[in-house]
């Protein structure tokens, strides 16, 4: 009986002691973030995320029309999701990444009609400096720009004012020339390579443009892509 009792107990130690190291092994993300979600079209989003953990189980309550965030973490595996309303109907939103110590970033998916990426400081933690190849591409998103695009109807002047965050870029464009406009712009800076997006009105339609090019220092320049339809170059300096 004494032997049977030992055995229990000994077995009952065990199982509660790997159950306590299988909660160990999991990233502790209890507690306030900041926020900063990429939105496709549109400048990022930031909102404080206060989240609680219950083992590999997440939950919060987000405001607003926004239901309730649920998710897990799985060692430095982080997956939340929750829904909100778009144009009347419910859009599922689902963010996945890593966290590193006060840090979490991924990608987020908009119900499979888009995806775009995320990333989150714990509250009183400063955000570490994002790595670059370059010490004047790192910072040189930050700021206003002149920049003068040839298209196949001419050259127009854009004045673009971008934010950078981390690789990511966001901003407006205003477009001069014969069909101005202020659009959003979003895009990535990675080491001297910039990738710029922007959406204008072009004869009642939309026009997407994509433009790639190189940072040198105070100046960029590259090639532009009009929806497929053409193509062209442009160039510019940092003011």
């Amino acid at each position: 009986m004494k032997k049977m009792l030992y055995l229990l107990t000994v077995s009952t130690l065990i199982v509660m002691s790997l159950a306590t190291l299988a909660m160990a092994q999991n990233a502790e993300v209890g507690g306030t973030w900041n926020v900063t979600m990429n939105i496709p079209g549109s400048e990022p989003r930031k909102f404080p995320l206060a989240l609680k953990q219950e083992g590999a189980n997440l939950n919060a309550t987000l405001g607003g029309e926004a239901g309730p965030l649920t998710g897990t973490v799985k060692g430095s595996d982080v997956t939340m999701k929750y829904t909100v309303k778009f144009q009347g109907n419910d859009l599922p939103i689902t963010m996945t990444g890593k966290v590193n110590g006060n840090e979490m970033k991924g990608d987020v998916d908009f119900g499979g009609m888009a995806q775009e990426t995320w990333m989150a400081t714990r509250d009183g933690a400063a955000a570490k400096p994002a790595a670059s190849s370059s010490s004047s591409a790192a910072s040189a998103g930050s700021a206003t720009w002149d920049l003068v695009y040839s298209s196949p109807v001419g050259e127009f002047p854009v004045t673009l004012t971008v934010k950078q965050d981390g690789e990511n870029l966001s901003g407006m464009a205003k477009m001069g020339g014969p069909n101005p406009q202020e659009v959003p712009v979003k895009g990535t800076l990675k080491g001297d390579a910039v990738e710029l997006r922007i959406v204008i009105k072009y004869e009642g339609n939309d026009l997407p443009i994509t433009s790639k090019g190189k940072l040198t220092g105070n100046e960029v320049k590259g090639t532009a892509d009009y929806g497929g339809l053409a193509e062209g170059e442009f160039k510019g300096k940092k003011n």
